[in-house]
């Protein structure tokens, strides 16, 4: 659902990687893995093979509001299915609603996001699909206690409106996570994550979180290792 230009083509092999990574550190910046980092070329092109070998078998979920760059990588995989949405981005019973206009001009339901690809992939499990036993990864929303500030996804942003290295501290909220281990999350992380635990404490579905780190912590929320969910 990102609208970014480049970003997310990434997660489907990007024929361009190199360019549109010289012009944006965004994942060079948070690849804390330097083995990885080092060998971003080489995975994009077994990223472009798995997706052009096996897109026939999947169905995806995209929204009206991922970039053209990304829906012309998404056709030309030739996926399974598209099940296409719009996200809700204000009251639809609002005079000038900007989510009555993209329903207009796509004729596809609105779904509420929660703000981000997470929370949506929830959403959708939860509420549309209704499945009842449902396990996340990779959902942590928070950074680990001696990650460094440069290497958060909104640091030049911050960086920008704080007067000091000092003053940068006081974007980021540091607290106690799973594992007893300490996190931290900047405003997006921090605004991210409350806005799933409310979701998933409002539905009727457990959510068992196996990512083993960060500060996804919360009512119906049960913490559990991914070899524990499978079982």
């Amino acid at each position: 659902m990102d609208p970014h230009p480049t970003r997310m083509l990434r997660w489907f092999g990007d024929e361009n990687s190199e360019v549109n990574n010289l012009k944006d550190d965004y994942f060079s910046r948070q690849d804390l893995d330097v083995d990885f980092r080092n060998k971003l070329t080489i995975q994009n092109k077994e990223d472009i093979d798995l997706v052009n070998k096996y897109a026939r078998f999947i169905n995806i979920v995209p929204s009206i509001s991922i970039h053209p760059h990304l829906t012309k990588r998404l056709i030309e995989a030739n996926f399974k299915s598209y099940f296409w949405w719009t996200p809700l981005v204000d009251n639809p019973n609002k005079k000038d609603s900007i989510t009555k206009i993209l329903y207009q001009l796509s004729n596809k339901n609105a779904m509420n996001t929660g703000g981000n690809v997470g929370a949506a992939s929830w959403i959708l499990a939860s509420f549309l699909m209704n499945f009842k036993k449902i396990g996340v990864i990779g959902m942590d929303y928070a950074y680990y206690e001696d990650t460094n500030f440069i290497n958060t996804q909104t640091y030049h942003e911050l960086r920008a409106i704080a007067r000091s290295e000092e003053e940068l501290k006081k974007f980021f909220k540091f607290d106690s996570g799973i594992g007893n281990k300490v996190f931290f999350q900047d405003p997006t992380f921090s605004w991210y994550c409350q806005n799933l635990k409310e979701i998933v404490e409002k539905s009727n579905t457990i959510m068992f979180n196996c990512s083993e780190a960060g500060l996804l912590i919360g009512k119906n929320i049960q913490q559990m290792a991914l070899e524990d969910f499978y079982k």
